[in-house]
């Protein structure tokens, strides 16, 4: 069933990654500092990022391949990145779901840039947003009173698909504009290509109007995103971009009923860890008053760099819990954080919320690792279910290190030997 050194092996593989998928470091990519200024009469100098074309137009541009879970380069990493130096900003999207929007506009690193700045969205209705998306997209509006969203409306043949981002910051105007959608795919699941563009001066100043004009000109088509024609347009819409793909049999046979079944989450890479007390409830009229939670998920720095991929700075990470039947809950956008007391990292486990520790074990969680770029999750209490399979692993694995809590880093083959009706096995890939 596996090895202390099976777990060591996978520690080291996980280190040959360039970044663990889920995960989007908010540090700051060298062509953010490069400005018209630095640009100019410059276009040999070595300083330049890899992929930065600097032209005399007072345009810094550079290209970004996206691929399926990648880190620094994806669109979800680059728009934190620019929301982090941005006051004011916007995007126009053919599409949207559920899952991207919650990535980009339910992080906290947004949530911390609308509390003062303001977001412009313009989202398409001609496929994949769906009422589900608009119900998120108004809750986000409600809550956010400097963040306002349109959809676009029309009855052209033509579809409606542009992609791009625009922030206002004290260099210029940035602009990512790309291939990806407001979606999890299009924003780091999918392979996409995009360009991030610093534009000053004349430049800017243009593409600042060309943005104003756009939205005048089809004021007519711009409608609240509450509208009942909006509903109306995307009430037959299917939300997961993968709907698009439609792989044809051999000979040009239409695919089978089993090729549309959901597919297991992908990911053979497995942390199983105990989670210790933390945060006591504080609310008086709780039942739980006094009481320990566990909803903040503690990780020592190696696990937290090499499974969960953060190195230094604020990181955020996607994860989806899994009930026991499988099915998965609300995706869930986290920063890690580090805590200099214990000297540990942390983020919040949405279903845990609101359950107190148990006295007599501490509760275990198992997190797979997908390479589609999230993490799923599950925690069982003494007494559940799997918990006793998870102690197991957990007993079988551990090698003891100072006072730190059991945490062993296993393959998913491994998890299925000794807890082979785990939900979390059974679980599907999530939408993207």
């Amino acid at each position: 069933m596996g090895s202390p050194d099976g777990s060591t092996q996978l520690l080291a593989a996980g280190l040959a990654r360039s970044r663990a998928p889920g995960l989007h470091r908010l540090d700051r990519h060298p062509a953010s500092t490069w400005t018209h200024a630095s640009c100019r009469g410059r276009h040999s100098d070595p300083a330049r990022p890899p992929g930065a074309v600097c032209n005399t137009r007072g345009v810094m541009t550079r290209l970004v391949l996206q691929a399926p879970g990648s880190l620094d380069g994806s669109t979800l990493g680059n728009l934190l990145l620019r929301l982090e130096g941005s006051h004011e900003g916007g995007g126009v999207f053919a599409w949207a779901n559920r899952a991207g929007i919650t990535a980009a506009l339910g992080s906290p690193v947004f949530t911390k840039f609308i509390a003062n700045g303001t977001f412009d969205l313009t989202v398409g209705t001609d496929s994949i947003t769906d009422p589900s998306a608009l119900d998120t997209l108004i809750q986000l509006e409600s809550e956010h009173p400097r963040l306002h969203i349109s959809a676009f409306v029309h009855d052209q043949p033509g579809l409606f698909h542009p992609k791009f981002f625009w922030f206002e910051e004290a260099g210029g105007l940035r602009l990512l504009v790309g291939s990806g959608n407001l979606t999890r795919g299009g924003l780091q699941a999918n392979w996409e290509a995009f360009t991030d563009s610093l534009l000053t001066g004349a430049d800017a100043d243009a593409a600042r109007q060309q943005i104003r004009r756009w939205k005048a000109t089809y004021r007519d088509n711009l409608l609240s995103i509450a509208d009942d024609k909006v509903r109306a347009a995307v009430e037959a819409n299917g939300a997961d971009e993968r709907s698009i793909r439609q792989r044809q049999a051999p000979g040009g046979a239409q695919p089978s009923p089993a090729a549309s079944t959901p597919n297991p989450a992908t990911g053979t890479a497995v942390l199983i860890a105990e989670i210790p007390k933390n945060r006591k409830f504080t609310n008086a009229t709780s039942p739980h008053f006094g009481k320990s939670m566990f909803s903040q998920a503690n990780f020592s720095k190696e696990i937290f760099e090499n499974f969960f991929g953060a190195r230094s700075g604020p990181a955020e990470i996607l994860l989806y819990a899994v009930r026991s039947d499988a099915s998965l809950g609300d995706l869930e956008s986290r920063i890690g954080k580090f805590k200099s007391v214990s000297m540990n990292y942390y983020f919040e486990l949405g279903a845990a919320r609101g359950l107190p520790h148990p006295d007599i074990a501490p509760p275990i969680g198992a997190f797979l690792r997908l390479d589609s770029g999230v993490f799923l999750y599950l925690f069982r209490l003494p007494g559940d279910v799997g918990y006793r399979e998870l102690d197991a692993i957990l007993a079988a694995q551990w090698v003891p290190r100072g006072n730190q809590v059991r945490r062993v880093l296993i393959a998913r083959n491994q998890l299925e030997a000794y807890w082979p009706t785990s939900p979390l096995l059974a679980a599907a890939e999530p939408a993207t």
